[in-house]
Formats: structure tokens, sequence, C-alpha cells
């Protein structure tokens, strides 16, 4: 029987301590039909000279060079250059098993297929990110809007893609936002989607990376990640629970983000943070979330209290900073 072919997308930029280990993992695949999309972002490193190396090797790799665009400039340069029936994504600073593919591929003709992974913490531990195997239709979602929580939609890696339906439907990665892009696209991917299949996996390995680790404030996060939580409103629908909480859990993590990211900073961005929060709070999703979830079980009165004392947290801090300060005490 013939494999259909697969194209496996991998950005690179300024992967060099990594790249050699994600490339070997792609040549030890068990299914063997791939093209591999190496797309250099502009890396100022080895990574270009590494890439060219591979694909003088082996014949299923092929290389792009571009100016630095970012990672989602990146895999739209592959995506438009791929000729797989399908697409599948890997990272330059992760490794896949022998059988990535291959457990993609035997989920049959699904449109969306989606398998779990395997991350690595900062202090080098493993926890796998488990599915549970289950097959649905777009349909089926719709009536039944509890089980978009059975379908992973965080990342890009661990899922499969049909091409036709990309190119169909004109479908690339947003590059005006830096944060939740792979939410975002999966969610416009599966509004196209008939089809969806969860396969039990866990084949890719989410390798820890400093570098990539984010630590900066940017209040553009509420915005970003709310468009994901929409687009999934537009499937499952805005007026169910499974969707109140989605709003909700969307912002207490952002709320969470701007406060660990800010709550070391300087008073500027505690005010940045502040603003931010307020934004959050003011959005008339949230808004109906909260009155929601005032209705839900006795633990979220608690959540309801830490939201509306949020923004006055770092200003209190700020007072008594000041106040230690003039007493000399800081």
């Amino acid at each position: 029987m013939t494999e259909d072919k697969v194209s496996v997308i991998v950005p690179v930029y300024n992967a060099e301590p990594y790249l050699r280990r994600c490339l070997e993992s792609i040549l030890g695949q068990s299914y063997r039909n791939l093209e591999v999309i190496l797309v250099d972002d502009g890396s100022t490193d080895n990574c270009g000279r590494i890439c060219r190396e591979y694909a003088e090797t082996d014949p299923r790799f092929r290389v792009i060079h571009k100016e630095n665009g970012g990672v989602s400039s990146a895999r739209n340069a592959a995506i438009r250059n791929a000729t797989g029936k399908y697409i599948v994504f890997v990272d330059s600073d992760d490794s896949i098993l022998p059988d990535y593919v291959r457990n993609l591929m035997d989920a049959g003709e699904e449109d969306y297929v989606a398998a779990g992974c395997c991350v690595q913490s900062e202090d080098g531990l493993w926890a796998a990110w488990e599915t549970a195997p289950c097959r649905i239709t777009l349909d089926q979602l719709r009536s039944a809007p509890e089980m978009i929580h059975a379908i992973p939609t965080g990342i890009v890696c661990a899922k499969r893609y049909k091409r036709e339906i990309l190119e169909r439907e004109r479908i690339l990665f947003r590059c005006d936002i830096s944060r939740g892009e792979d939410t975002l696209f999966n969610c416009v991917y599966l509004k196209a989607c008939n089809t969806i299949a969860v396969v039990k996996a866990l084949d890719y390995r989410y390798h820890f990376n400093q570098a990539s680790a984010t630590s900066l404030l940017n209040t553009n996060l509420f915005r970003w990640s709310m468009e994901s939580v929409l687009t999934m409103g537009e499937i499952i629908g805005r007026d169910n629970r499974v969707f109140h909480e989605r709003v909700w859990g969307n912002a207490m993590t952002v709320c969470d983000n701007y406060f660990r990211t800010a709550g070391k900073g300087s008073w500027r961005s505690k005010r940045q943070m502040i603003r931010g929060i307020l934004q959050v709070c003011a959005d008339p999703f949230v808004r109906r979330s909260l009155a929601y979830a005032k209705r839900g079980e006795e633990k979220k009165k608690a959540i309801l209290v830490q939201f509306y004392l949020y923004p006055f947290l770092p200003f209190l801090y700020s007072v008594c900073t000041r106040i230690r300060s003039l007493f000399g005490r800081g």
C-alpha cells in the first residue's frame, strides 16, 4: 500500500545547540514518505549550514532561506511550498520519537488529528500530556460542546493537517501576534473541518528551552488570546457553560501572566499591568462569564475575590515599598 506524502515543517532560528537532535529524530521516522521543509528564518549562527548539510545527504530534505520574520512567517513560507497531502509541524528545539508521523497517519482520513506529548520542565523532569482516543464530527461537537475538552488545541505540534483544507480556506499563521498564534491557527482550522480524531500517542518531546521562555509583560496577550476563544465560540456556541468556562479560564490565565511578569518589575510595568487587568475586567464576555461563574460551585467565589483584588495588589505593594523607603527601611 502506497503511503501518502507528509510534509514535515521545521521553522529554524538560531537553534544550533538543538537542531541536529531534532533533525536526527526526523531521519529516524518509521514513516518514510516525507518531505522535510527546513525554513532558516535568518539565523545568525550555523543553522543555515546544518540545514544544507542534511539537504545534501537526504533528498527528502529541502531548505528555504529567508530574512527573519518570526516563527509564523517561517511556517507560512513552508506551507506555501509544501507538496505533501498532509502537514505536521516540529519545532527545531524539540524532538520526536520514531513513530510520531506514523501514529498520526494511522488515524485515517480525518481532517484534524491530534495526539499528546511529553513536556520537559525547567528542572529537566518530563511530564506526559496524555490524550484519550476519540472520534467526533464537527456537527457532534456543536451539539455536545463539552467534547472540546477532549480535543487538544494549544500547540500545532503533535497535530496533523490536510494541506487541501489549508489551501482551500487560505489558512495561515497570523504574523501580527507573537503569543497564542498556535491556538488561533488550530481554532480557525477546526472551523473548516468535518471530522476530528484524537489518538493516544506521546511521540512528541517538548524540550525546555530557557531562550524561548517568555518573561516580558505584554498587555496585548488578552486581545490575542480572546481571538482564539471567540473563534472557538463560533464552533461550540457562545451561550453555554463550556464557552463561559473558556472565557473565564482565559481571563484568569492572562491575569496570572500579567501579575507574574510585572510583579518584580518597575513601577511603570506595574501601571501597565493594572491597565491590562482592568481591560480584562471590562471585557463584555468576561463580565458575562463572571455572572455565570457566580452561579457555579462554591470554590469559584474565592476565584472571584482574587480576580477583583488583582489590580490593587501591585499598587499596595508599591505604596508599602515607598513608605519603607521614606523611613529608610527600603
